[in-house]
Order: C-alpha cells, then sequence, then structure tokens
C-alpha cells in the first residue's frame, strides 16, 4: 500500500477505482483528474493486477492529489469497491471505472449539484462517447430516481453520494464484473436501490456526462458474452427487488424489439446482439429460490459485517 500526498486541502472528492489489466485508461483518467484544477480530491486505486505495472503511473501523478495505491488479490469489481471504501475520507464519494475520464469542469457541476441542495443524498449522470466538457446546461433537466426507475439512471461510473449517509451500505459482491456468479452486471444499480430503501434522495444529471468508450460499435463474440452476462445481472436484479410486472414485460420487449429492428434491417450480428439480451434476462429472471438467496444474503450480510467494524 502506498499513501503519495502533497499536502493538499482536506478532500471534497474521494473517487474509489479498481482496475486490473490495464495502463493507458489510468494515465488518461488521472489527466483528466489534473485537468478538473481542484485540489481537494482523492482517489483511491484498488489495483488487482498480479504484478507492478501501475507502479510508474502511480508515482508519475504522485505529488498532484491525495493517492492511494492499494494492492488486493483477487477478483470482483464489487469487492474492490468495499475495500477501498475503507480509506475515503472525502465528502462525496465516487466510483470513476478504469477506462472512464472526467470531461472538463465536471468535478465543478458535481460539486455544484450538492452545494445548491443539502437535502441531496446522490446522483447519477450520463455516459457518452464524446469529447466536449461541461457548460451551464450541465445540471439542468434532472430527474428524480426512484427504485423501479435507477436501472435506467445508473452507471457505476456516474455515481456520487455524500459519505456521511454512505454509513454500513457495501456493494452486493456476488453480482458484478469479475464476481465469479452468473449474475454479471447491476451491483450499481442494487447499491442505490438499498441507499433508497433507507430514505435517501437520488437525483439523475441526463447532461452531466462522463466519458466512457462505447463498447458496442462492433459486435463480437467477446461483446455477445459480455451482454449474456450483464443481461443475466439484470433479470437477477429485477427478481430481487421485486420490480412490477409492466417494468420486467418493458424490458424484455425492448430488447425483443431491438433484435427484430436489427433482423429486419439484415444486421444479423446488432440483432444476434439484443436477442442474446433477451434470452439472458430471462434466464436471469428464472433464477432459483436458492440462487436468490445466495445473492441478497451478499448484501445482508457485507452490512452487518461494516456496521460492526464502524
Amino acid at each position: 500500500m502506498s499513501d503519495r500526498t502533497a499536502g493538499q486541502l482536506p478532500p471534497r472528492f474521494s473517487m474509489v477505482m479498481c482496475t486490473r489489466g490495464r495502463q493507458v485508461e489510468i494515465e488518461a483518467f488521472l489527466e483528466s483528474l489534473l485537468q478538473q484544477r481542484r485540489r481537494d480530491i482523492e482517489l483511491v486505486v484498488v489495483d488487482q493486477n498480479d504484478d507492478d505495472r501501475l507502479m510508474p503511473i502511480i508515482s508519475r501523478f504522485s505529488g498532484e492529489f491525495r493517492l492511494l495505491h492499494l494492492h488486493m488479490e483477487g477478483s470482483g469489481a464489487a469487492r474492490a469497491r468495499n475495500f477501498g471504501l475503507n480509506y475515503v475520507t472525502g465528502d462525496l464519494v465516487g466510483f470513476p471505472d478504469d477506462d472512464c475520464r472526467y470531461l472538463p469542469d465536471y468535478l465543478n457541476a458535481v460539486d455544484h449539484a450538492f452545494s445548491e441542495d443539502p437535502a441531496l443524498d446522490a446522483i447519477t449522470g450520463q455516459p457518452t462517447a464524446e469529447e466536449a466538457g461541461h457548460d451551464g446546461e450541465s445540471l439542468s433537466g434532472w430527474q428524480d430516481v426512484g427504485i423501479y426507475t435507477v436501472q435506467d439512471r445508473c452507471q457505476e461510473f456516474t455515481i456520487w453520494l455524500r459519505r456521511k449517509q454512505l454509513g454500513a451500505l457495501r456493494y452486493n459482491e456476488r453480482m458484478g464484473v469479475g464476481a465469479n456468479t452468473p449474475w454479471g452486471a447491476d451491483e450499481g444499480p442494487e447499491f442505490l436501490i438499498r441507499f433508497m430503501q433507507k430514505g435517501f434522495t437520488v437525483r439523475y444529471y441526463p447532461r452531466l456526462f462522463v466519458y466512457h468508450p462505447n463498447k458496442i460499435i462492433a459486435v463480437s463474440r467477446k461483446t455477445l458474452a459480455r451482454a449474456a452476462s450483464y443481461a443475466r445481472g439484470r433479470g437477477c436484479l429485477l427478481r430481487l427487488h421485486r420490480f412490477p410486472a409492466r417494468i420486467i414485460f418493458n424490458t424484455l420487449l425492448r430488447a425483443a424489439a431491438g433484435g427484430g429492428l436489427y433482423l429486419a434491417t439484415v444486421r444479423p450480428l446488432r440483432s444476434a446482439y439484443y436477442f442474446t439480451i433477451l434470452i439472458n434476462t430471462f434466464r436471469g429472471l428464472m433464477i432459483s429460490r436458492s440462487d436468490l438467496a445466495y445473492v441478497e444474503k451478499g448484501s445482508r450480510s457485507l452490512e452487518t459485517l461494516a456496521e460492526i467494524s464502524r
């Protein structure tokens, strides 16, 4: 573990980034932090690599802001985020992906959202593959997020919440990328659902953008495998939190419509992508009672352990 601090201001922002197998993208994210022109930031890097590939990058940025580099064995994005949460000290906590970037003036916009409304507990934003920065419209057109709308208004790397509201809340380590379970996504929405069940408010800003590469420009076997895993996670989420039948139906209908549209326009790979989502969302919905209990216990046991350690 290394802690590189350069006498900055107490952090307003704490970010937990888990990473495995990436270098260029990490460097690009750190550059984007420098472009925010703020010193009140803290980045906790949870390194799941089995080598020291990140050390030259960490050394280059040491002294620019509070940078905590932690090694953790094993896999799992949710597990790594939970590990990193033990070390955050800032007022606001976020979870950037290791291949995203913050656009110019992004952190100022996040700060403004929380500062103008002290009753606001958490926010989400929108991914974009565009490079433009933020302007005066970044916080316009916001919408309240509810338990049954969060799945369409939540990307993990756009989540920010007040640390004092976090309490014992932790990610469910039995869901998400690297969890070694069939349910390879939606640990972020599941996390926020339990946050809202505690009575906290979440707001969605559709113009508050975080850069993230578009991974479905070209459909490949890898794309289809990822879509299948993510869709099973979505189906599990819908069952775990007992979403209404109309939302489940609409989720399946959108995937079926996408598959049918691309099939009709003779784009078989695109059609296969949406039908893969359809089939595997249904498989996630068909999760057995014992597996559902297993996933649900993953949330409860972690919160209990976090509460005991406080």
